[in-house]
């Protein structure tokens, strides 16, 4: 048969037609099932498999187009089929409506696909968000000719992260992870596996005399390939920079196929000023927020200072310094009356400049944390979350006033899975896995980050918390990497705070008192220095220097005795001290339901019982049981198994040992006591929870009490010995250290 016969009988037999129909057919049950399918939950293998097989059926449809015809009566095989121009013309029409139906479906599914399944789509509704995009923007390269723009073009950088963050439900790497690979030059494959983004943002800023030129690059991370390139060279300024800001996230979102309703376009592209030397101080501001060291935090905020006095309608600026001063409070050396007032004063100026700046209300959050209103922090904090979701750090300052724990759960796991290199994002991660009993995971969460970043003094304290507790009990291995920590980084507040809190546990207390001097030369205005005073009196019986610190406490708190949070140092010093008609008189004037045991308010455990023991100890029985039977109903109400020793969990048989203190159930209190050190390791603030508390004053001289702590001595002294032969080895041991081991015993 001729060609030009071939293709012409072909045509008569509609074989074309046929294939079109198939082919455009079978495109759209691939799109279908591509979409649908992952929302079901069913396995990529079918979708592979149907795909082969409508693949298989192509050239099968093509030889049944030429076997078979569609006639009136249903199909029929070619050669039985009486041909005429009539039944061309109904046959062609037939399949012309398959086609053109087929073609309709096809435009409404690529509708319906645009709006609920396509990869990086966004439709903001009230109750559907749907998002697969992800892009992480890696710090930009300074290619100035002196190299001194890193500050800028870090910047620059983390102001595009924080754009494309306020995006909601688009994925976008958090800066910490982002700028691990600052300078790596890694395959960005391996960047994108990493990170867990499909997309990476680059480029590099080149600034000469007034001119600055900035380029950018998306980049797909599955093949390398670019998808959008662009370069921008305009004039220094702060309009132009923002200007090239906005058109680069723009085209980022385009690029991902992100859509956004006008008024969400609106609130990610606020521009910070119009003045190019406030924007240069406020980045430079920016960077030395980042690292949490108490000198830089201090310089950020002189910059910061002068960033107003060149703008002082700057909004994020005054947000940045609230934050600043909450942070100096944590890390460097500022009272808190100063800090809160600083920290309102910037608040208030920046949400009258902007009602809608998220970092404020951040800040505003953490100002009623500090002032224990919770609700109000809640509020804040949630509304900053709202206007900046993709931050993690707003979702960790969240969790921690969130009012029920799944949602502090899932905060925090968003936290994690934004930037898994964040350290507030991995403490808070690990903590959680650690409160969930997941021991093992939450330790090689701090050990990969260790690993990965050997200067991260931060990993090292938060590990050192973990050894020193259940499942492991490992006080020398805790107490050396807190010394690790904090040699890393002596200028840290946190690790001489910690250092001296773990060599309690050892009674290293000639540290602990080095440290207690190290933190009054450089951080005399931080309240951990006189936590760390209370624990080092309290420890070696200086009741009367505790009188003194209570009193610094009351000032530095700007409050009164009655503050509840000051209940039990309070009562630990009055207990302890033997002044017991004092301590009395303490709750008659502060808290008067619990002086006649008639509760009215809501007292932990703990608090109960010291109360009680006051009353033992002062002769008033008819006071003390009332009191003793609320510790020991409470306590017993958390019970999970019956109080079975064995597994119930370690909080809740501490909680039960205060119970039976005031029962006076010597068996039963040295059970607990063994089960907790010996099988589940938790030997975290021995001397804090036996020798300092009053409550279990009444067994210290019991003789098998006595055997138990003997051989729990001898437990800890291997330990001292190889943190000992640790600081030895390493030339840190002082000949003059002398260790002091507590009198436990009460006589």
């Amino acid at each position: 048969m001729k060609i030009s016969n071939l293709f012409k009988e072909l045509k008569r037999r509609d074989v074309f037609r046929v294939a079109t129909a198939y082919a455009v057919t079978s495109w759209l049950i691939i799109q279908i099932i591509v979409s649908v399918f992952p929302y079901l939950g069913i396995d990529d293998f079918w979708i592979t498999t149907i795909i082969v097989l409508l693949i298989i059926g192509f050239p099968i449809s093509i030889i049944a187009g030429w076997i078979y015809e569609m006639t009136p009566d249903g199909i029929r095989k070619t050669d039985e089929v009486e041909v005429s121009e009539e039944f061309e013309e109904l046959s062609d029409r037939k399949l012309n409506q398959i086609i053109i139906g087929v073609l309709a479906t096809v435009i409404v599914f690529m509708v319906v696909e645009r709006l609920f399944f396509a990869e990086g789509r966004i439709i903001e509704r009230d109750t559907l968000q749907v998002q697969t995009a992800s892009v992480a923007v890696l710090p930009f390269v300074d290619m100035s000719e002196n190299q001194d723009q890193e500050y800028f073009s870090d910047g620059l950088s983390e102001e595009l992260l924080n754009v494309l963050a306020k995006v909601e439900g688009l994925k976008v790497a958090g800066r910490t992870s982002s700028f691990q690979f600052k300078g790596d030059n890694q395959d960005l494959r391996k960047i994108g596996s990493e990170l867990g983004v499909d997309h990476v943002l680059e480029g590099s800023v080149r600034k000469f005399g007034n001119q600055i030129r900035i380029t950018a690059q998306l980049i797909k991370t599955e093949d390398g390939f670019h998808v959008w390139s662009e370069t921008f060279q305009r004039e220094y300024s702060a309009n132009d920079l923002f200007q090239i800001q906005d058109e680069i996230s723009s085209e980022v979102l385009q690029e991902l196929e992100v859509r956004l309703i006008p008024e969400k376009r609106d609130a990610i592209s606020q521009k910070l000023t119009s003045n190019t030397a406030a924007l240069d101080d406020y980045l430079k501001a920016i960077q030395l927020l980042s690292n949490r060291k108490a000198t830089e935090i201090n310089e950020s905020i002189l910059l910061l200072d002068k960033v107003i006095l060149e703008d002082d309608q700057f909004a994020e600026a005054y947000a940045r310094r609230a934050i600043a001063y909450d942070l100096l409070g944590m890390y460097g050396n500022i009272n808190r009356k100063e800090k809160l007032d600083k920290m309102r004063l910037n608040i208030d100026r920046a949400l009258l400049i902007d009602p809608q700046r998220g970092l404020a209300y951040a800040a505003l959050g953490l100002y009623h944390t500090h002032l224990d209103n919770f609700d109000e922090a809640r509020i804040a904090l949630q509304k900053a979350h709202e206007l900046l979701p993709g931050n993690p750090e707003v979702m960790i300052w969240y969790s921690q006033v969130a009012d029920s724990w799944s949602l502090s759960e899932q905060l925090i796991n968003r936290a994690y899975e934004a930037d898994p290199f964040n350290a507030l994002a991995l403490d808070a991660k690990a903590r959680l896995l650690y409160d969930e009993d997941e021991f093992e995971e939450a330790v090689r969460l701090m050990e990969v980050n260790i690993t990965r970043n050997p200067e991260n003094s931060l990993a090292l304290s938060l590990k050192a918390e973990f050894m020193r507790d259940q499942p492991f009990g490992k006080l020398d291995e805790a107490f050396i990497l807190a010394y690790q920590a904090y040699l890393l980084e002596p200028g840290n507040m946190t690790h001489k705070f910690n250092l001296a809190e773990m060599s309690f546990d050892l009674g290293f207390y000639f540290l602990a008192e080095q440290m207690r001097n190290e933190l009054r030369e450089d951080f005399s205005e931080n309240f951990s220095l006189l936590e760390l005073k209370f624990d080092y009196f309290l420890y070696t019986q200086q009741y009367d220097s505790m009188r003194v610190v209570m009193q610094q406490v009351v000032d530095f708190e700007d409050t009164d005795p009655s503050d509840y949070a000051l209940f039990e140092p309070f009562m630990f010093m009055y207990l302890n001290g033997g002044w017991y008609e004092e301590a009395e008189n303490y709750l008659i004037d502060n808290f008067p339901d619990l002086a006649t045991a008639k509760l009215n308010e809501f007292y932990y455990l703990e608090d109960l019982a010291l109360a009680s023991e006051l009353f033992r100890k002062l002769n008033k029985p008819e006071l003390a049981q009332p009191l003793a039977e609320a510790v020991c109903e409470e306590a017993e109400s958390y019970f999970s198994f019956d109080g079975d020793i064995k597994r119930e969990i370690v909080q809740d048989l501490m909680d039960y040992m205060d119970c039976t203190s005031v029962r006076r159930d010597k068996s039963t209190f040295i059970e607990i006591l063994e089960e907790i050190h010996f099988e589940r390791k938790s030997k975290a603030n021995l001397y804090t929870f036996l020798d300092a508390n009053p409550v279990h004053d009444f067994i210290k001289q019991d003789a098998d009490y006595l055997k138990l702590r003997d051989r729990m001595e001898a437990d800890i002294a291997a330990m001292r010995e190889n943190a000992k032969r640790w600081l030895q080895e390493n030339g840190h041991w002082k000949n003059d250290w002398q260790i002091t081991l507590v009198d436990y015993s009460g006589s």
